[in-house]
């Protein structure tokens, strides 16, 4: 009888173990699937597979970050802006269930959203800014999704404009806020004036990439207000707010108004990366934080 009930008490305990491991499982599982972009931690290997690191960051945010009024942050204190820019460029604020990375998976790719609302079919039209002789994003734009696909970079030497293949093309100019050649010799255009040329002005742009190291914060305020952005779709680009050094105040002003602007253009964040070559000591927390951001938008 006595070695009845004592079978009887462990079968029960193991029973109750095996629940409390089940609902602990169960919490780390949902845990990781919604980790916030702001928990990654630096120690990290970036150089992995990109594809594994998106199932953690797919998930938007519980706690979506409303930037205030440009009047608020121009008063703010440099505190009060640093610790808001970091907070905001490294939160999502829209889901995308399919994100994949288009070209390299390391540097040179891309985040995409391929939901249904944004996946791009043919005839789709795609802009290219920074190529720095790496086209693989562009590439697998063309073979990925059929694609016309404009490529353009000003810095490449002894390059010209070119033909790539049926879909893809060349263009040795530069996106700046005015027309103009620059001191380098560099052919700088307006997105406007680059839609125009090219008999794009009323056409849907499903894809706008760019990476400029820091011309975005003179061509990013110009394209919102001329309106080139109302037809773009995605807009994914590399954020330079500062390289190695904590930024000053009036740079993390307009890092933050600009950002507002494309939030109230309809710009969402679905994608946020933190480039790990700028990095700097935070004057304010004791954490080290980026000064560059891949970030990948939808309109919504």
């Amino acid at each position: 009888m006595k070695l009845t009930i004592s079978r009887q008490w462990f079968v029960w305990l193991v029973l109750v173990l095996s629940i409390i491991i089940l609902i602990f499982m169960g919490f780390e599982f949902r845990k990781r699937r919604v980790l916030k972009p702001e928990a990654e931690q630096w120690g990290k290997n970036v150089d992995g597979d990109t594809r594994n690191k998106i199932l953690s960051y797919h998930s938007p945010s519980s706690d979506i970050i409303v930037l205030p009024s440009e009047e608020k942050i121009l008063n703010m204190t440099h505190r009060e802006v640093a610790n808001l820019y970091h907070s905001y460029i490294n939160s999502l604020q829209v889901l995308c269930r399919r994100i994949v990375r288009v070209g390299f998976l390391e540097d040179g790719g891309w985040e995409i959203c391929e939901d249904s609302n944004y996946h791009p079919h043919r005839p789709c039209l795609v802009y290219s800014f920074g190529i720095n002789f790496d086209y693989s994003f562009d590439d697998d734009i063309v073979r990925r999704y059929g694609c016309e696909v404009h490529s353009f970079d000003p810095s490449m030497r002894n390059e010209t404009d070119h033909r790539r293949g049926a879909l893809g093309y060349f263009h040795k100019i530069g996106l700046g806020d005015f027309n103009q050649v620059n001191p380098s010799g560099w052919q700088l255009k307006r997105l406007g004036t680059i839609q125009k040329e090219l008999g794009h002005t009323n056409k849907k742009i499903d894809v706008l990439k760019m990476d400029i190291e820091e011309w975005e914060w003179r061509t990013i305020p110009d394209m919102l207000k001329s309106g080139a952005l109302s037809n773009v779709r995605q807009f994914v680009t590399e954020l330079h707010i500062n390289m190695h050094f904590e930024p000053m105040e009036e740079a993390y002003k307009m890092g933050l108004s600009t950002l507002k602007d494309l939030y109230d253009e309809g710009f969402r964040i679905f994608w946020t990366h933190r480039n790990l070559w700028c990095k700097f000591m935070s004057r304010f927390v004791s954490e080290l934080r980026a000064g560059c951001h891949e970030v990948s938008f939808l309109r919504v």
